[in-house]
């Protein structure tokens, strides 16, 4: 009996020092990242800050914006990276982005941008894998479809869910730390639950499939997807409620012609997951969780170096 106390004495002393170790390192990589931050991730979500890395995101302090200066001085950064972040926001941010990296970065330095690659959900319909195409819409968002009585099984609703992401409703699931019912969104644990009263996350509901096939058929993947992102703010759903989440859509050429065309001086080329900075995006976790292999499939990798 005694031994056994001293084994739980023991084991809560362990679980006390190792809880003191994870909060004296994490205030550690809190309160240094600022003063040795070389490297930065522009829209990191909710990612808990790595030694070497600055985290900026509306969820972490900082709502970036057409007018956003980073703190950062001229030329003191070693590696800019952003994934799927540039696909949430307008032109005007993009570029003010571009140019305050493009600033901040060092000379022959790499903005390493990844974003969704369409084509790869429309190839999905195109080639009738319609099996794949509704693994990309989880279940409980798609059990929501009633309210508006959307068929969930169909294709080309499938398709232009996964293109606009109103699959993954941000607003709603952003706050992983908060269970609040009563806001409006709800604020719940992601992903989202069907259990919501009143939850919606899906097609606006005055779409219609007929009317998607035509598009599908008659525009191209990038104007297809600005139409998408257009339709989503029509109707009667209140989308600051119910948000759409995809404003804009970029691939390696249209990145190439967009800095062109605003004058910025960095070399585009297209990249694969790893090829740059590999121990740098392991140690800072990016581009190596399981959750993101799947999402390798459908990103576009481009890499901007800095001239």
């Amino acid at each position: 009996m005694r031994n056994l106390k001293l084994i739980i004495k023991k084991s809560i002393l362990i679980s006390y020092v190792r809880k003191f170790y994870e909060d004296c390192k994490q205030f550690f990589v809190t309160t240094t990242q600022n003063f040795f931050s070389l490297n930065l991730d522009i829209g990191a979500g909710d990612m808990t800050p790595t030694f070497g890395w600055k985290n900026i995101d509306s969820l972490q302090g900082t709502l970036l914006s057409k007018d956003s200066i980073l703190e950062q001085d001229d030329e003191a950064v070693n590696f800019i990276y952003s994934s799927h972040f540039f696909e949430h926001i307008d032109d005007l941010t993009a570029l003010n982005l571009l140019k305050e990296g493009h600033r901040v970065l060092k000379k022959n330095k790499i903005f390493r941008i990844v974003v969704p690659n369409q084509s790869y959900f429309i190839d999905l319909y195109k080639n009738a894998q319609f099996e794949k195409l509704s693994m990309e819409v989880p279940q409980s968002v798609k059990n929501t479809w009633t309210k508006y009585g959307h068929n969930s099984k169909n294709n080309e609703l499938l398709l232009f869910s996964s293109i606009t992401a109103v699959v993954t409703n941000h607003i709603t699931t952003r706050f992983k730390h908060l269970v609040d019912l009563k806001n409006k969104p709800p604020v719940v644990l992601a992903p989202p639950g069907d259990n919501i009263e009143d939850f919606y996350c899906g097609p606006p509901p005055n779409i219609t499939p007929e009317e998607i096939k035509s598009a599908i058929d008659s525009k191209s993947v990038h104007d297809l997807c600005l139409w998408m992102f257009k339709k989503c703010d029509d109707g009667e759903v209140d989308f600051d409620k119910y948000p759409f989440e995809h404003k804009n859509n970029w691939n390696p050429q249209r990145f190439s012609d967009f800095i062109k065309e605003n004058n910025l001086c960095f070399d585009v080329a297209e990249a694969k997951p790893f090829d740059t900075h590999q121990n740098l995006l392991k140690r800072g976790k990016r581009e190596t969780s399981d959750n993101n292999s799947h999402r390798h499939t459908f990103s576009y990798f481009i890499n901007l170096t800095k001239y």
